[in-house]
């Protein structure tokens, strides 16, 4: 199917794209070839070729940037002679590189940074595709005052691999009709193979999105408490997961027990759902207990630590099998390794880490921390070995070979290897909710 998106009465459309893995590099030359545009896209370094007077204003363009590109801002500001033109932007913050968002903040402050800037720019109209804080694009924006300048929302969420091009569904918060007809034909080739096109208001599709990732936070935290019951019981907490997973009403997705979620989204976007309640009088109690709950999830793993460690934790040597928030990926970001491993160092631990995603300067200012090139040398003389990312390079594992000590414990804390298997091999084996 072509992807029509010059049919939509634009000259020059920007299109914003993530850069910042092979993965998201390989997604993003599928979709070009997916979307057949005609004429040709322009990539920003041919574009920067042209400019800025042999890219002529009367032939329409579709020019694709890469975040990470150091000629974006100067595109869009080269392109302010351009009548009609658009910039699409899956994330305001793309273009504004030194506008970082903390762990207190969201969105809002780099994208009304962001309008502001284009603003300044703009001759002709702009459309921006942002995700923000429900009701925040509203407040104190002289942006959204002038009735030349629309805002839409484009909360299609960023998939891996298959996923990124078998979405559920895509969701565009426009109530204008040109900014909608835009976004339905670049999404063309994905809706083809069956995702679902929602068009809501722009808070709708804000409201949307944070609840998605508030609901799915949900879900993690309430397998994790359900887990620490099994564990008072003796019940299996796997057996649980799977039993209410077979319900379709509920489903199986997000009920695995492990560590406290973790990542770039489920952290921040609680915290940002809860603050615009607030800001609207509006209390989220089920996600202000969620926050608080995933917060002691540390704690309580910290707490199974000492208690398998007889409560001796200084000299005592502990291996992290893995440190990101979860597996494939290198992203640290509120991982809950960074939790627990200094906390174990506080107390006298000597730790060793190993990572299929390398190396971590995140640990760097802390003693007693090493990062192992392989696994065998980060648990050669481990006296516990913490499984806390489900790496598939740890689910065959043969611990009587990879430790020198025969006690070695091993704390699986994301339920991956087989207690069975375990027990026949003499292994001192502790699982989550087991």
């Amino acid at each position: 199917m072509t992807c029509k998106l010059l049919d939509c009465g634009f000259k020059t459309i920007f299109i914003v794209v993530n850069d910042n893995t092979e993965l998201e590099n390989q997604n993003f030359d599928r979709f070009l070839r997916a979307s057949q545009l005609n004429p040709s896209p322009l990539r920003d370094s041919q574009v920067n070729e042209l400019m800025p007077d042999q890219l002529r204003m009367d032939v329409p363009r579709v020019v694709f940037c890469r975040k990470n590109s150091p000629r974006l801002q100067s595109l869009i500001t080269n392109s302010r002679h351009f009548k009609n033109r658009v910039v699409i932007d899956d994330e305001a913050d793309f273009a504004t590189p030194n506008t970082k968002i903390n762990k207190e903040d969201n969105e809002s402050t780099a994208i009304h940074k962001y309008l502001g800037e284009l603003v300044k720019l703009d001759e002709g109209g702009i459309y921006i595709g942002v995700t923000a804080t429900p009701g925040r694009l509203d407040l104190n924006n002289t942006f959204l005052n002038k009735s030349e300048h629309w805002v839409f929302l484009n909360s299609h969420q960023k998939y891996k691999g298959r996923d990124f091009f078998f979405p559920d569904r895509i969701v565009i918060g426009t109530s204008d009709k040109r900014a909608n007809k835009l976004m339905n034909s670049l999404y063309a080739p994905l809706l083809s193979k069956g995702a679902k096109y929602v068009n809501s208001s722009r808070r709708g599709a804000e409201l949307i999105k944070y609840a998605s990732n508030a609901f799915l936070a949900t879900k993690i935290t309430f397998i994790n408490e359900l887990a620490n019951l099994s564990e008072k019981i003796g019940v299996n907490i796997e057996d649980i997961s799977i039993g209410m997973g077979l319900d379709k009403r509920i489903g199986g997705r997000f009920l695995r027990a492990g560590p406290a979620y973790g990542g770039s989204c489920f952290p921040k976007d609680t915290r940002a759902i809860v603050d615009t309640a607030k800001e609207f009088k509006t209390d989220l109690s089920i996600i202000k207990n969620v926050i608080k709950s995933n917060e002691n999830r540390s704690k309580i793993l910290l707490n199974r630590v000492s208690k398998l460690l007889k409560n001796k934790i200084k000299n005592k040597r502990i291996t992290f099998l893995g440190v990101t928030f979860k597996a494939n990926t290198d992203d640290m970001r509120e991982s809950s390794s960074l939790i627990m491993i200094p906390s174990l160092i506080s107390k006298g631990a000597k730790i060793k880490y190993y990572d299929p995603s390398g190396y971590k300067k995140d640990f760097d200012k802390f003693k007693n921390v090493s990062f192992s090139e392989n696994i065998k040398s980060a648990c050669i003389d481990a006296d516990m070995i913490i499984i806390h990312t489900e790496w598939n390079d740890f689910k065959a594992l043969n611990f009587k070979k990879l430790s020198s000590k025969k006690n070695v414990i091993v704390y699986d804390m994301r339920n991956i290897l087989s207690p069975d298997k375990m027990k026949k091999d003499k292994i001192n084996y502790f699982g989550i909710g087991r």
